[in-house]
């Protein structure tokens, strides 16, 4: 009896990677229903400092994640209360349902040394849009709190994202 070892060149010819667009397609019926009522974006951004958060941000790109993945634990963010800085919230979300058309590398926020160059004063992060409920417009920051992976057994990424400070404002310039 034979058995397969698959290597990335296997794997591309998988029949896994095959139904990629196909679920792809059924996930972007989700979002055309109203399923999935969140924008999930990656947010590129320079900050006037010589690191991140110091001086005025500076929006380079942005880039929806499509299909929309779906957002798990968004009711899981809580308020933190700290004695000299106030409240803040804190917590994680899941992204499940994200294309298997991105790079691992992609989805972790690592990017090629080309485009991000050795300028420490650029940033990668997630961005949650809430589009229907009580924090509609919201846009929140996150950055992943493990490495993405995929799902054994099903056509898609799992993102664990945390919630971190700096959203942007409601209508997308950088928040103070």
């Amino acid at each position: 009896m034979s058995f397969t070892v698959l290597d990335a060149a296997g794997y591309a010819r998988s029949l896994v990677s095959q139904l990629a667009p196909v679920a792809d397609s059924v996930r972007n019926l989700a979002t055309q229903m109203g399923l999935r009522p969140a924008a999930v974006r990656i947010v590129t951004s320079r900050f006037a400092g010589r690191r991140p958060g110091v001086g005025a941000e500076v929006i380079l790109s942005v880039e929806d994640l499509v299909p929309t993945p779906e957002v798990l634990g968004l009711d899981g963010i809580s308020y933190q209360d700290t004695e000299m800085a106030g409240y803040f919230e804190a917590g994680g979300v899941v992204l499940k349902g994200v294309s298997l058309t991105y790079a691992q590398d992609k989805l972790a926020l690592i990017d090629p040394v080309e485009l991000l160059g050795s300028d420490p004063s650029v940033t990668r992060y997630y961005e949650i849009e809430v589009l229907a409920g009580p924090k509609t417009g919201d846009k929140m920051r996150f950055r992943p709190s493990g490495r993405p992976h995929w799902q054994p057994g099903s056509v898609n990424w799992v993102v664990p994202l945390e919630r971190v400070q700096g959203d942007r404002t409601r209508s997308g310039a950088p928040g103070p």
